[in-house]
Parts: structure tokens; C-alpha cells; sequence
């Protein structure tokens, strides 16, 4: 295959005798032939995706490929003109590539590539298009190891329904999640965003969200392979790990994400394996990942994790994110001159991401985006929210008291838990870019501790009950209001907690 692919002229003489034949044998439902442009036989949605992605790799120059291979410094979405974005690869309007548009998101559609157009205008900062609280809007749900908590499959494919629906609406194609690594470290700051420290729950919740996520022809990203146990030096950490044990924990999510979901990507770390680093770590990247586990997918690379040019490309990894950086054309020149990569690695590369993408389907819709149905959102993650509710303790005090008269909600004036929901940013008032990284989402609207709870109490039938809030300052110097309104109330909750955030560890519990 790999000499096909060099081979321009030989490729395109197969690629049409190939569109004639299956076009020929097609009931003719799916059958687009007959639109398809003659110089771009890639686009006939009836051929099978390895079938499409021979011939465009075949068509493409050596400066086209080189584009393809990585991400794109924030600009202007070129089909989007209102959206600044810098999670995409620009497509090629000569050959039909649409821009490939990327989302985090392990607690919903987070960081995507749609703020607000005239941010390039105003702001001196292009890195704005990662943070910037204009972020196209979604559906903040619970946190995934809330959402594992539950132990029910059911709950993990509403989980990836609600991201298939929302990733179609904005138009985006590849969604950076589910998040598979454990938590092995109690304070790790984002165990929020994984599943728990049981590999085989992790894999099997993944699974659930991947096939949910893909069925709807978005391409899932397990993330981070390998070992992303930590945030604390989680650029610079060097880590030896026994085989057995890599194998029996730590990777276990992911071969189950790869063999039973048959995830269309995974995302390479920061971190150092038993001697290699992970996005240059042949071990991982092709010995086991492809040689074992017979993935099919192609390897992404975390945000700036990639640290060389040839090995990277060589040990298995395909798309480079989120600029060129280490992958740019001078240094992928300077790299095939001396003969440390050749162009069949770059054709390998790109034809594992574009046959997921033809797979998907991403090359025949239409790049538009629609509304999101705000209500169906909000109601999936209530949803989801209630039966990943673990009760360790009751002592009477649930269900709630539909005839309480007062209900005293309290907590730290410092924090946000009493304040407000937690969607995106821990600092009051600020949806985005105040903490939470990859997981920062910008809710269309968030309901408070205290509007909750009136609510909870109208549904029961009790509009009368006076809901309070008393917020307590750090020095616990007003703590005796909090008491005395405490011993007079008839409910008292506390809302208390550790902010939690990409990029840091917490220091304590």
C-alpha cells in the first residue's frame, strides 16, 4: 500500500476503476456518483473509507500533506466566519477537505474552536481562542467519575448522546474524551474528569460513551496514553512501570476503548514511559497499541506534548496538535533530506485519520451550525446527575421534607460550591477560563444551590419555605450566624469542597 501511495499515476487509475466497479454494484441508496466532481473520485460517499482515502492521499502534494499532518494557529474558521478558533486543521478546498474542528470536553462540549470572531480584533493575545468565556455554548454535565459512580452502561451512553447531539450542532467533528486514567493519586487534579481508580470500570463507562459518541459520526479520543497519572511536573515526569502492571492497570481502559468500543482516536501524554516519551514511544504507539490491539485509529497528540520531529512521526504518532511546531514543513523537510523520515510515514499518518474520517462521514456533511436543543441538555444531565448520586450515609435525613419552613444553605465566601454550579470556572460569576482547563464549559445556564432547592420544594408542593444562603468568611471570624441560623432551621445542607483543575495537583483534602 505504502508504494501505491507514492505511486500518483498508478493510484488514480485504481481509485477510478475501483469508483466504477462498487459504484456499479451499489443498490444505489447511498450511491453520490453522480455528483461527485471527476477529479475528486474521494468524494463518492458509496466507496468504502480505505478505498476514498488511497485516492486522496494520492492526489495530494508533498506541501499538502505537510498541512494536514498538524493544527493551525488561531485564525478565522474559514466555513465559520463569526468563530476564532484554534483547536483545527484548515481544509483544502481544491481536494475537498473540510476543516477538521476539535473539542475537549471529558464533562461536556468544553474548550472548541468558536469565540467570538472579534476577539482577533481587540486582543493582542491569540491564545484567547483556547479561554476566551465566548466560547460556543453546551451542556455543562456532571463529572465523569460522577458519572461512572453510577456503575450503569445506560448512564455512559446518554453521557455520549448528549455530546454526539451538541459536537453535531456546533459542528464539530472530533471529541477529545473519554478520559481513562485512574485515580491511583487521591489529590490528582483531574480525577474529576476520569472514572475512578477501577480500570475495568473505567473501560467499560469508556466504551459506552464511545460507541454512543461515534454512532452519531463524531470521532471519541480515549485520553491521556499513557500513565497521565499526575498534573504535578506532568511535562517532565519520568515513570518506570513494570510491564504486568502497565498492562493490568494503567492500560486496560484503553485496550477495552480500543477492542470493545473500537475508538476512532487516542490521545498521546506528556509524560515519560519507561524511557521513552509517550508521543515518541514506539512501545506504546505501535507495538502494543497497533500490533496487539489491532487499532485501527490514529494517535493525536496532547497540547504541546510532542518534543521531536522524527521519532514522533516514526514510533506511531499521526496529527500533531494544536500548531505546527515540531511537525512544520521546514523541519519535516530537513527530516526527509537526510533520510530520518520518508513520505510513506506521512501518508501513513494521514491515511489513519482520514479513513476514520470518511468513516464518520465527516467529509459529507456540510460544515453549518445549528441550535442546540438547550431543554433535551439540561434534562440529560439532571438526569445523569441523579443516578450518579452515591449515598454513604443517611441517618434520616433524606428524603426531603416537603413541609421544612427553613432551609439554611452554607458555605466558604471563598468558594464557589454554595455560590453557584460549577460549570467551567471556579472563580464566582466567571462561566470560563478562571480554572478547570480542558474541562471548562460554558453552560447556557446554570441553576444555584439555592434555586435548586426551591425548586425541588415547589415540585413537592411547598412554595412557602424561606431558603437561605449564609456564606462563612475564611477566618470562620462570623461563623456564629452560620451556628445560630443552623440550630433554628428545620433542613441545614452544607455545600463545601477542593477546587480541582487541569495543570495542578491539590495540595490537600
Amino acid at each position: 500500500m505504502q508504494n501505491r501511495l507514492t505511486n500518483r499515476g498508478c493510484v488514480t487509475m485504481i481509485a477510478l476503476t475501483l469508483t466504477v466497479l462498487l459504484g456499479a454494484c451499489s443498490s444505489g441508496d447511498g450511491n453520490r456518483s453522480s455528483e461527485v466532481p471527476a477529479d475528486k473520485p474521494w468524494l463518492d460517499s458509496s466507496l468504502a473509507p480505505e478505498v476514498r482515502t488511497e485516492m486522496l492521499i494520492g492526489a495530494m502534494s508533498l506541501a499538502q500533506k505537510q498541512q494536514q499532518l498538524v493544527g493551525n494557529t488561531p485564525e478565522i474558521v474559514p466555513e465559520l466566519p463569526e468563530c476564532y478558533g484554534a483547536r483545527h486543521v484548515r481544509g483544502n478546498v481544491e481536494l475537498g477537505i473540510p476543516t477538521l474542528r476539535i473539542t475537549n470536553g471529558p464533562v461536556g462540549i468544553g474548550q472548541n474552536d468558536c469565540v467570538d470572531a472579534e476577539l482577533i480584533k481587540q486582543s493582542d493575545n491569540p491564545y484567547a481562542a483556547y479561554t476566551d468565556p465566548s466560547s460556543a455554548k453546551a451542556t455543562a454535565l456532571p463529572s465523569s467519575i460522577a458519572a461512572a459512580a453510577s456503575f450503569d452502561i445506560a448512564v455512559g451512553e446518554e453521557f455520549g448522546n448528549v455530546v454526539a447531539d451538541e459536537a453535531n450542532a456546533l459542528a464539530l467533528h472530533v471529541f477529545e474524551a473519554p478520559g481513562v486514567n485512574l485515580a491511583r493519586v487521591p489529590v490528582l487534579g483531574r480525577n474529576f474528569e476520569y472514572k475512578g481508580e477501577d480500570p475495568y470500570l473505567a473501560g467499560v463507562m469508556a466504551v459506552a460513551e464511545i460507541k454512543a459518541v461515534q454512532a452519531k459520526g463524531v470521532i471519541a479520543m480515549a485520553k491521556h496514553f499513557a500513565a497521565n497519572e499526575q498534573e504535578t511536573n506532568r511535562r517532565n515526569i519520568a515513570q518506570i512501570i513494570d510491564p504486568q502492571v502497565l498492562h493490568e492497570l494503567y492500560l486496560l481502559p484503553f485496550e477495552m476503548a480500543v477492542k470493545d468500543g473500537e475508538v476512532g482516536s487516542l490521545m498521546c501524554s506528556y509524560n515519560d514511559i519507561n524511557g521513552k516519551q509517550a508521543c515518541e514511544n514506539d512501545e506504546l504507539l505501535t507495538k502494543i497499541l497497533r500490533d496487539q490491539w489491532g487499532f485501527k485509529g490514529y494517535v493525536q497528540s496532547d497540547f504541546f506534548a510532542v518534543k521531536s520531529t522524527a521519532a514522533s512521526l516514526t514510533a506511531g504518532l499521526d496529527h500533531l496538535m494544536p500548531i505546527p511546531s515540531h511537525w512544520a514543513p521546514e523541519l519535516l523537510n530537513a527530516a526527509l533530506e537526510v533520510g530520518e523520515i520518508n513520505e510513506d510515514h506521512i501518508n501513513t499518518a494521514l491515511a489513519r485519520r482520514y479513513s476514520q474520517m470518511f468513516k464518520m462521514g465527516i467529509f459529507d456533511r456540510p460544515l453549518v451550525q445549528t441550535p442546540i436543543d438547550v431543554k433535551k441538555g439540561g434534562q440529560a444531565a439532571r438526569r445523569i446527575g441523579l443516578q450518579s448520586g452515591v449515598l454513604l450515609q443517611n441517618n434520616g435525613a433524606l428524603p426531603f421534607a416537603s413541609d421544612v419552613a427553613t432551609v439554611v444553605v452554607i458555605g466558604k465566601a471563598s468558594q464557589v460550591y454554595a455560590q453557584q454550579a460549577v460549570a467551567g470556572g471556579v472563580v464566582v460569576g466567571k462561566p470560563m477560563g478562571a480554572g478547570g482547563g480542558s474541562s471548562d464549559v460554558v453552560p447556557h445556564y446554570t441553576v444555584s444551590p439555592v434555586e435548586g432547592l426551591r425548586n425541588v420544594l415547589n415540585h413537592l408542593g411547598n412554595s412557602s419555605a424561606e431558603v437561605s444562603l449564609i456564606l462563612v468568611a475564611d477566618d470562620n471570624s462570623d461563623i456564629d450566624i452560620a451556628r445560630k441560623a443552623a440550630l433554628k432551621a428545620d433542613a441545614v445542607i452544607i455545600m463545601a469542597g477542593t477546587i480541582s483543575e487541569e495543570g495542578a495537583d491539590r495540595a490537600t483534602f
